[in-house]
């Protein structure tokens, strides 16, 4: 039997314009979707992994206030007959919200003297004189006063000799930066954490650590029972490992894979003397020698790795004079900080909870800054 189509029908292969038009802007929606959502992702995860590690931080810092409870007071309790070096903070035993810094190398005497209250003066204690860095301001005439002051050794440490290591920041009026007058400073302390080293182990993350070379070709070289060195490739420079090491503050370290590559030792370096370069190649005395165990009777792997200070904190501190009151205490979990005094700048800031006819309203904050100086980042709406 013979099959014929009925007149006018036929079958249709393919697709028609339209529709083909239709799919490429479907599809051209969706593409346009994830490229625009996938950057979105990126910058959420990376700004969820800041938070995170800001919080670990700030948990730290809590912990560490803990365990030195001196360090929001701004120094220690002050002692009888206690031999103070230069720059040692302490507070009265009687607290008067004030801080002392010492001003040469003595013993303190038998009973407290009569520790003044405005920024500036100073009071003899028998064989050390203490000026007075955080206290009433002799420019304000209000009674009620607030001693203010941050507690930065990161950047007392940093800025090592320089004009700004006593007093935080500038007045913001334009490069270069002006240092605030006298009397309206902020002091700077650094509670006793007088070097780089000894501020990060404070106030900086301690797991940023980075990759700066690795390479196979390393070898272990067992010179004696308590000194083992490792003997790098002539392709592998350490110069730059030398200055990075000599730079206060900056921690270096080897990780050393053993031969089967199922463990690992970490020696820290610290003293660049014991990177010691050869006509080809640079040796490397070990902190410590590996254990004695067939595994690292050889090393299959040396990475060289630097420490970044991604994460620190410093703290401002706002105490009432004349009064033994809890004090108001801000953490600033910073990334990445600038170390620099030109990045460091204090805006005079006026409260009132009147209203000052032209000025202000109730409950009005007003910031102040010159018309050259650096605008201060504040959010709008608060």
């Amino acid at each position: 039997m013979e099959l014929i189509a009925a007149a006018g029908s036929h079958r249709r292969d393919g697709a028609t314009l339209t529709e083909v038009l239709m799919s490429l802007m479907i599809m051209g929606i969706g593409v346009v979707a994830l490229a625009s959502l996938f950057p979105i992702a990126v910058i959420r995860s990376i700004e969820a992994t800041k938070l995170t590690h800001a919080t670990n931080l700030r948990l730290n810092a809590e912990a560490m206030v803990g365990v030195y409870p001196h360090v929001v007071d701004g120094g220690f309790t002050w002692l009888p007959a206690l031999t103070y070096q230069i720059g040692q903070t302490v507070v009265p035993p009687d607290a008067n919200g004030c801080v002392y810094k010492a001003t040469n190398n003595g013993p303190s005497g038998t009973a407290p003297p009569a520790w003044p209250e405005f920024i500036g003066q100073t009071v003899v204690d028998n064989g050390v004189t203490w000026i007075c860095v955080a206290g009433r301001n002799p420019t304000v005439t209000a009674v009620n006063q607030t001693s203010t002051y941050v507690i930065d050794p990161l950047g007392w440490a940093v800025q090592n000799g320089a004009a700004v290591q006593n007093a935080f920041g500038n007045s913001g009026g334009g490069p270069p930066a002006a240092l605030v007058p006298a009397s309206n400073q902020v002091a700077r302390l650094n509670v006793g954490f007088q070097t780089a080293a000894a501020a990060d182990t404070l106030v900086s993350l301690p797991d940023s650590w980075v990759i700066d070379d690795s390479t196979i070709d390393a070898t272990l070289n067992i010179v004696s029972a308590t000194q083992h060195d490792i003997v790098f490739p002539g392709s592998i420079d350490l110069n730059m490992l030398q200055n990075t090491v000599s730079t206060a503050g900056v921690g270096v370290r080897l990780v050393l894979i053993s031969a089967d590559g199922k463990q690992s030792q970490v020696r820290t370096i610290t003293d660049a003397t014991t990177i010691n370069p050869a006509p080809a190649v640079y040796t490397v005395t070990l902190s410590s020698p590996l254990p004695n165990t067939p595994n690292f009777n050889s090393i299959s792997e040396v990475r060289i790795e630097t420490q970044q200070r991604r994460y620190s904190w410093l703290m401002t501190v706002r105490r009432p004079v004349a009064e033994n009151s809890d004090p108001s205490v801000d953490l600033a979990v910073v990334f990445n900080r600038s170390l620099t005094d030109q990045d460091e700048i204090i805006y005079p800031a006026h409260f009132t909870s009147v209203n000052v006819p032209g000025l202000q309203q109730p409950n009005q904050v007003k910031v102040d800054w010159t018309v050259s100086g650096t605008v201060p980042f504040i959010k709008k709406g608060g």
